[in-house]
Formats: C-alpha cells, structure tokens, sequence
C-alpha cells in the first residue's frame, strides 16, 4: 500500500506521456535526499574537510551528479585530487559563482592573477571537479597571456 506522498509522486512522475518510468523508492530516495543534505564535505589531498553548501556544490557538476544521484551522505567527505591551498581557491570560485550569476570580468580577472603553477593546479582541480566556467576563464587567461609571443619566448614561458 503506498503512502500519500508516494501517491503524488507516482501521479506527478508517471503521466501517460512519459517515456521514463521510475520506480517509487527511487523518486523518494532522490527528494528526501535534497532535504536531508544540508552541505557537502570536501577533503584535501593533505586530509583537510572543507564544509559547502548544496548551492555552491552544484556549480560543479561532478557534486551536482553526486548530489542528484544519492551517493552524497551526512559525513563521508568527497575526496578531491588536489592540496587544500588550492581547494581553498577552487571553492572561493564556487561561492562567488553561486552569488554572483553574471560573471564581473574584473573579479575574474583579480582571482586568477596567481603564478602559472598555481593557476595550473586551479585548471586539474577545476577540470576534475567538472566546472565549465572556471576551465574556461583559465584557458582564456593563460592564451591571453600568450598572445604576441614568439616562439622562443613561448618555449621560454612553457619551460622548454
């Protein structure tokens, strides 16, 4: 016998015209989970937990999946590919993001006037996470950068 929630979701999801059928508990598990979880963690390569909301999570598409999917819980943290320095800078792009829809150039511009190196770990980590806007903003940034350059002076800036 189904639950009177059970019954709204099913009438909801279950129209004549969907193609897509989704089994009861799948639909309740995936509801209650977005209001079960309140943050997410994420944990450094040097072990150091860094707590975010759901709403600065979902700017990546990494958590996003993980968050839609269920496999995000109360207290296992999410391990990243990266040290917490570098974190640290990823999720202050992911707070500015989430406040501020419309991307202010400058910002951008100020946050990424970091050395190549770190800018490189900001790109791995970026791109692991799965955040379009900051993989791109840093593509953009370095080929900027090498606008105008010759070839000895390219390999010279690459380290070749």
């Amino acid at each position: 016998m189904a639950t009177n929630i059970e019954v709204i979701l099913l009438d909801y999801y279950f129209n004549d015209d969907s193609i897509f059928k989704i089994f009861p508990d799948e639909i309740l598990f995936m509801i209650l989970n977005d209001f079960v979880i309140e943050r997410v963690t994420l944990v450094s390569t040097d072990k150091k937990s860094f707590r975010i909301s759901k709403k600065v999570a979902r700017i990546s598409i990494l958590l996003r999946s993980m968050l839609e999917l269920g496999y995000v819980d109360h207290d296992t943290g999410i391990p990243s590919s990266t040290d917490s320095k570098t974190l640290i800078k990823v999720i202050e792009y992911m707070e500015y993001e989430s406040k501020h829809p419309t991307k202010d150039k400058v910002w951008i511009k100020k946050f990424l006037n970091v050395p190549q190196v770190e800018r490189n770990w900001i790109l791995r980590t970026a791109n692991y996470l799965n955040i379009p806007s900051l993989t791109d903003a840093i593509c953009f940034t370095i080929a900027s950068e090498m606008r105008g350059l010759t070839t000895i002076e390219l390999c010279k800036k690459l380290g070749f």
